[in-house]
C-alpha cells in the first residue's frame, strides 16, 4: 500500500487546527486520522500547564493508536504542542516519522526577528529556542490569542486584530527586524494577507512542513 493512501496522524492542540491541518494534507491528496488534544485554545493554553509527564503520557497515547490504525507518519499541525512534548522520542519509540513546525524555524538565518505565537508560553519556549542557536542580534515575541479565537470562530481575525497595525509598528522597530515569525499553525490563515503588506520576510512553516512530510514518505 502506498504511503500516500495509508493514514497521516495530525496532531494539534485544539480542534481547528487539527482541521486546518487535516484540510492541508487532504488537499494534497493524503488521508488522515485527527487527534485535538483539546476543544478550544483556552483549553489548549491550560493543557501547556500540566507537567511534562502527563503530556508525553497523553502524546505517546495518540501515537500508539495512530500506528494500530496504520498512520504513516506523524505531522503535529501546533507550536505550543511542539514545544511541549517530547516528541522525538514518542515517534522514535514507535518507529514513526514526525513532522513538526519547529524544524522549520531551526533553518531560520535571519538574525533580527519578531515572533508571533499564540500565547506567552509559546513566545517565551520560541524566543529562547532560536535565541540559543541563533545568537540573534534581537529578538521580540508576542503571544496574541485573541488573533487565535478569532481564526477559530471563523471572524475576520486580520481586521479586527489590527494586524494592519502590527505590521506597521513591527516596520517602525529600531533596529527592524528582518523577518516576521509565525510561531503559531493558526496563522497560515493571515500569511497571505500579512505577506502582501511587508517587504519583511514571513515565516510561515506551513509549506516547509508539507515538503518535510513528502520526503518523509518518499
Amino acid at each position: 500500500m502506498s504511503t500516500l493512501h495509508q493514514p497521516v496522524a495530525v496532531v494539534a492542540g485544539t480542534l481547528g487546527d487539527t482541521n486546518m491541518g487535516v484540510a492541508l494534507l487532504e488537499e494534497a491528496g493524503y488521508t488522515t486520522v485527527a487527534y485535538p488534544f483539546s476543544k478550544t485554545p483556552d483549553e489548549q493554553t491550560a493543557m501547556q500547564y500540566f507537567s511534562k509527564d502527563e503530556l508525553n503520557a497523553g502524546f505517546r497515547s495518540i501515537v500508539k493508536d495512530a500506528k494500530v490504525k496504520g498512520a504513516s507518519a506523524v505531522f503535529i499541525y501546533c507550536n505550543s504542542l511542539s514545544l511541549s512534548v517530547d516528541y522525538k522520542d514518542v515517534a522514535d519509540e514507535a518507529g514513526l516519522p514526525v513532522i513538526t513546525p519547529l524544524e522549520v524555524y531551526d533553518s531560520i538565518a535571519e538574525r533580527r526577528l519578531f515572533i508571533m505565537a499564540a500565547n506567552g508560553f509559546s513566545a517565551y519556549a520560541l524566543d529562547r529556542r532560536m535565541s540559543e542557536r541563533l545568537r540573534p542580534e534581537s529578538v521580540i515575541s508576542l503571544g496574541i490569542m485573541p488573533l487565535v479565537n478569532a481564526i477559530e470562530r471563523r471572524q475576520d481575525a486580520f481586521t479586527q486584530n489590527n494586524l494592519r497595525g502590527l505590521i506597521q509598528y513591527i516596520e517602525g522597530l529600531a533596529p527592524q527586524p528582518q523577518a516576521i515569525v509565525l510561531g503559531c499553525t493558526h496563522f497560515h490563515a493571515v500569511a497571505e494577507d500579512m505577506a502582501r503588506l511587508t517587504t519583511l520576510h514571513v515565516i510561515d512553516p506551513t509549506a516547509a512542513m508539507m515538503a518535510a512530510l513528502q520526503a518523509a514518505l518518499a
